[in-house]
């Protein structure tokens, strides 16, 4: 029997009232009642050598008016919490506090001239600091995360707005906060206590600061701004004529988006979007991860320049194509990608919660809901194995030594070849996405079945693919050996610095299991001291690998489109704080409930399609709704342990045999995933939309940007609302 004294899932947040802002939730609860209770023990700590100060457990919720920020970046928001200290494991004691401020050592005080004897000293030093600040940060963030605690989102601009606004009651207690002792032996004692004191004075440096500039400014920087005028110049000089601008799509803290339409060399037009990005160094680079996945029918493609250039008798202007056509194609700060008409899921989502009557949705038919859990499906195969890498797709008089498929071409199959879930054949990958949220799959366009069409095409409803590779890691960084014989101690410390801020990428309440769980509190920050057995850390052992904190596959994004179908599926957002529910299910059979080790349990944060009690009512509309079979897939997606997790074939072989005929032939019956999409449906969400109206009527003149043409003639606030960014 199902155990159904679970603590209740916390009140989720419908999509139909997204508008509609939530309060922030009252003090942290317990940790032992989020998630499931699989965490190792705790790293005994080190006794206290003065009072403690307060622990996260019991710090001061938000005043109750705070509305819930909305998603964002999580590894691009600064550091706010950063000056309260981490969380104890459950059942240790808390940081003990120092009695005032330690000055910082003059050794850590700037890095050294590479003259100095003492440079490789200042520089682990360095590195060290940056560690401990990211993990104390990291160990706070999470605890909030995982009890509900909007503090985790905290900003200083934020905070700033609160004193301003007369409600200085949070800038007093940051301010007025005491700075714990460090617990480190050697050199990690004497980082902590530079990084303590850095950590006092940002809290002087960022809330002393003046309140960031309004309008559609005020989420980039001018240093952004400055890069973003320096790439659109760029940009200009090298599109010549043949680009036309349509209009402004949108920008943010790492860069702006706009359409475009290019009048290609060999004759078709193209709508295409370009990204301008105004980060310093994107890491990792979109452009390769893009190029990556060309030819990927379930990745939104990036548009080749280079590939679109005509064969010319003339060699010189042949030549001066292509040198032109690869300079846009190799800039790291602005890349063209294909523009999807139908916009992205989530503005399908919110359109679905808007199209019906009051407090209602108008609910995805079933063989919608498995068409796109296909493309999502088959989107995750090609981030593993791109098909330009699986040697099955190589052309057939390809060379012996090639490695990759030609980028120009048709679309390739997207599978996993012979092998290929143990990791180690040819065409490996391993691309964790870390974003893969409903705003970031896109919804391109209806096939057209031909003799290079797509098997099966999707013409009873359109492509989703699969977009925004900002955070993208493959396997090659995320198992990248730290403890290699060649590493000296700086580089452990930054190979380790980069494991912790890995588990700070993504958005709010789309982290992964593998960066929210409890099990990072068991270990031990000092590197110097062992982590409790069968914790699975360092995550950089030898693959293939299990669950563990920092252990990143293909299952991390597993979890993320399971999540995607879950809102589809529930018009809800993901449930924060996130709270998971045993699938007995799942278990090994001949055991009772209660005796069942807690390693062989399955707990998943889709518990509400598959909760067995009759009582609930939702979970019991859900499975007459979308059958048990699509509620159970999507939960089994959402476990918790990576190990309990459906791998890609499996899931592949899933809806494959959902989406196929009947076995004597014949059509399907209406019900069934098989079935025709509804046209009624087709026609009220997907209809045929219109194309973008042009923003201008004649072509960008470039070579001389002196008048504001990125504002578009119709009144829309675009581009042109940063002046500075089209100024010579």
């Amino acid at each position: 029997m199902a155990d159904h004294s679970a603590p209740p899932a916390p009140a989720s947040r419908s999509i139909k009232a997204t508008q509609d802002a939530q309060s922030a939730p009252a003090a942290l609860a317990s940790e032992s009642a989020q998630g499931p209770p699989d965490a190792p023990p705790p790293a005994p700590p080190a006794p206290p050598a003065a009072p403690p100060v307060q622990s996260a457990q019991s710090a001061p919720a938000l005043p109750a008016t705070r509305a819930a920020p909305a998603a964002g970046d999580a590894r691009s928001a600064p550091a706010s919490l950063a000056s309260q200290p981490a969380p104890a494991a459950p059942g240790a004691p808390a940081a003990p506090a120092a009695p005032a401020p330690l000055a910082a050592p003059a050794a850590a005080s700037g890095p050294a001239s590479p003259e100095s004897p003492e440079g490789p000293a200042i520089r682990l030093v360095n590195a060290i600091r940056r560690l401990v600040k990211t993990q104390k940060y990291s160990q706070l963030k999470f605890s909030f995360y995982r009890n509900g605690n909007w503090d985790y989102t905290l900003s200083w601009q934020y905070i700033q707005g609160l004193r301003d606004s007369g409600m200085s009651d949070l800038y007093d207690r940051v301010m007025a906060r005491p700075i714990p002792k460090g617990n480190y032996r050697g050199i990690f004692g004497d980082a902590e206590r530079v990084i303590l004191q850095d950590i006092a004075d940002d809290n002087v440096e960022y809330l002393g600061r003046p309140r960031p500039r309004a309008g559609v400014r005020a989420a980039m920087t001018d240093a952004a701004i400055s890069a973003a005028r320096r790439q659109v110049r760029l940009a200009g000089r090298k599109m010549s004529k043949v680009f036309r601008f349509i209009k402004f799509l949108g920008n943010g803290g790492q860069g702006m988006v706009t359409l475009w339409e290019y009048r290609s060399l060999r004759g078709p037009v193209h709508r295409l979007v370009l990204k301008v990005s105004t980060a310093s160094k994107p890491n990792p680079d979109p452009n390769q991860v893009a190029s990556r996945l060309l030819r990927a029918p379930h990745i939104l493609q990036r548009f080749v320049f280079e590939d679109d250039v005509p064969q010319n008798r003339s060699n010189r202007i042949g030549q001066r194509n292509t040198t032109q056509s690869q300079a846009i194609d190799n800039d790291e700060g602005i890349l063209f990608m294909e523009y999807a008409r139908f916009g992205d899921l989530r503005e399908l989502l919110n359109k679905a919660a808007r199209a019906a009557p009051a407090n209602q949705q108008l609910p995805f038919p079933v063989q919608v809901l498995w068409r796109f859990f296909d493309c999502l499906v088959k989107g995750c195969i090609a981030m593993d194995y791109p098909p330009r890498a699986v040697p099955a797709n190589f052309p057939n008089n390809a060379a012996a030594n090639m490695t990759e498929a030609p980028t120009a071409g048709g679309y390739l199959p997207e599978t996993i070849p012979p092998g290929g879930l143990a990791g180690n054949v040819a065409g490996h990958a391993g691309i964790v996405h870390f974003d893969l949220d409903h705003a970031n799959i896109f919804i391109t366009d209806y096939d057209r079945p031909g003799p290079n069409g797509l098997v099966p095409a999707h013409t009873g409803a359109p492509r989703l693919q699969i977009a925004d590779f900002g955070l993208a890691e493959d396997a090659k960084e995320l198992w990248a050996p730290a403890a290699h014989p060649n590493n000296g101690p700086i580089k452990r410390a930054r190979v380790r610095y980069e494991k912790w801020d890995q588990r700070r990428m993504g958005k709010n309440r789309w982290f992964l299991p593998e960066q929210f769980s409890v099990d990072w509190d068991a270990i031990a920050l000092d590197p110097s001291a062992p982590s409790p057995p069968g914790l699975n850390w360092p995550p950089w052992a030898p693959w293939p690998i299990t669950s563990g904190p920092g252990r990143y596959t293909h299952r991390s994004n597993v979890w993320h489109l399971g999540m995607v179908m879950y809102c589809l599926m529930t018009f809800e957002e993901p449930q924060f704080p996130p709270v998971a529910g045993r699938f007995t299910k799942d278990e090994p059979g001949g055991m009772a409930y209660g005796l069942v080790p807690r390693r062989q349990q399955r707990w998943t944060y889709g518990y509400k399609l598959v909760d067995p009690d009759p009582a609930n009512e939702q979970t019991q509309e859900l499975q007459t709704r979308y059958g048990t079979h699509l509620c159970e897939v999507v939960a089994r997606c959402l476990m918790n342990k990576q190990e309990h997790r459906p791998n890609l074939q499996q899931l592949q072989d899933w809806v494959t045999a959902e989406l196929s005929p009947p076995p004597g032939g014949g059509p399907p019956p209406a019900d069934s995933p098989a079935a025709p999409v509804p046209a009624r449906w087709k026609a009220d969400m997907l209809g045929n939309p219109p194309r973008p109206r042009p923003g201008l009527t004649r072509m960008v003149n470039f070579s001389n940007m002196k008048e504001n043409v990125l504002c578009s003639v119709d009144g829309n606030v675009g581009l042109g609302d940063i002046s500075e960014i089209v100024e010579d």
